[in-house]
């Protein structure tokens, strides 16, 4: 079962009795503690339930569970973890380094981390972020051409056979989830492709991912996780998950955050 599913069960469930441990979470879907205890703090920061000590209620009159957002959603990841995963990004970005970027919030935390002169090329196949380059000289940008979703993101791009061709010194990778053992992964099908050339044509590959996203899988997985070079996630994230990636040979880098309760 994938964490949508899940989430969406977990909510139905809430619906029906009222209330929900993270033990009962974890009898029923056969998960951690831990896991447990992260799909109550996902679901929570998405304001579909309030948690509880050892477990959830229903939000008053305001639990939709229509309403759950799949992962790869505007909203996704928007917790205070992805300010301190977007400043340990910054601080390995070198002057005149060549970056592969597509996620809009975690380039424009990039922006404000980085000095106003600090000269750049970015390529991109996110409108949005494009958008965020406009305003800055010290930037080259670089976008691809193709079809246009509607989440702003270019598909089925028509010069992709050049991307093979092209040198990222580095690229910044963000998807729906990734685990150790599934790898990178995603619900939009035409990613797939797409960042394996890009890994494939970086010196260096950099996962961001917050604590919310790892030991998750996808529908699709993209590659294996130590594809990845570095991994920056928060504290918070699994413990078992980051000992397997350490033993795939990721480099962890680990954000300091004191937002989680």
């Amino acid at each position: 079962m994938f964490m949508e599913e899940r989430h969406q069960k977990i909510l139905e469930i809430l619906n029906q009795r009222g209330r929900l441990s993270s033990r009962d979470i974890q009898l029923q879907f056969n998960v951690s503690f831990d896991t447990a205890r992260r799909d109550l703090r996902i679901l929570e920061r998405n304001h579909l339930l309030q948690r509880t000590h050892g477990g959830a209620l229903p939000l008053m009159g305001n639990l939709q569970t229509s309403s759950l957002k799949p992962t790869n959603s505007k909203n996704s990841g928007s917790s205070d973890y992805i300010s301190t995963i977007a400043l340990k990004a910054a601080s390995i970005i070198e002057k005149q380094d060549i970056i592969f970027i597509n996620d809009p919030q975690f380039f424009d935390l990039l922006l404000h981390n980085l000095p106003n002169d600090f000269p750049l090329t970015v390529f991109t196949t996110s409108i949005s972020v494009a958008a965020l380059m406009t305003n800055h000289a010290n930037i080259k940008a670089f976008i691809g051409g193709g079809e246009i979703d509607n989440n702003g993101n270019i598909i089925n791009l028509f010069s992709q056979s050049l991307i093979g061709k092209m040198h990222f010194d580095k690229s910044f990778i963000t998807s729906s989830c990734i685990s150790s053992e599934f790898g990178i992964s995603t619900n939009e099908s035409y990613n797939y492709s797409l960042l394996n050339d890009i890994i494939e044509s970086s010196k260096q590959s950099i996962g961001l991912y917050p604590c919310e996203k790892i030991g998750y899988e996808s529908i699709l997985s993209i590659c294996p996780a130590n594809k990845l070079d570095i991994l920056i996630t928060n504290r918070h994230s699994p413990n078992d998950e980051l000992v397997n990636f350490d033993k795939q040979g990721i480099k962890l880098i680990l954000a300091e955050d004191d937002s989680d309760t």
